[in-house]
């Protein structure tokens, strides 16, 4: 405890502080980065699951095909039969998208928090 009360203890003191309430602000950080990557994953999962029922639920035979016109008759060039989807589906679609945009910027940045800590 004496090198405390020197110039050189004190400061080195003071630099310790200072190092330990920077870790445990870094790793308060990543608890929140890791939280909001999960909330996002979830969110994405559960996006994602309705939007398997709601294709699982649309295809059938006419489903998904211009007007219920021949398969054939719109096939061109190796392309396969052009797909309809209805706003709802569109929605999900644009919910995905943004989730998946959430999810890359909190992984990044729990990333770069985690390569803080190390």
């Amino acid at each position: 405890m004496e090198f405390k009360k020197e110039e050189t203890g004190l400061h080195l003191e003071e630099s310790i502080v200072d190092n330990r309430n920077e870790l445990k602000r870094i790793k308060l950080e990543v608890r929140d980065l890791t939280e909001k990557c999960n909330t996002a994953k979830r969110s994405l999962d559960a996006v994602k699951g309705e939007l398997d029922k709601k294709r699982e639920k649309n295809k059938s035979p006419d489903r998904g095909l211009k007007g219920g016109i021949e398969e054939d008759e719109i096939l061109e060039e190796d392309e396969g039969p052009a797909e309809i989807i209805d706003e709802e589906e569109l929605n999900l679609l644009y919910r995905m998208k943004d989730l998946k945009k959430q999810y890359k910027n909190a992984y990044n940045l729990l990333k770069s928090s985690k390569s803080e800590v190390n």
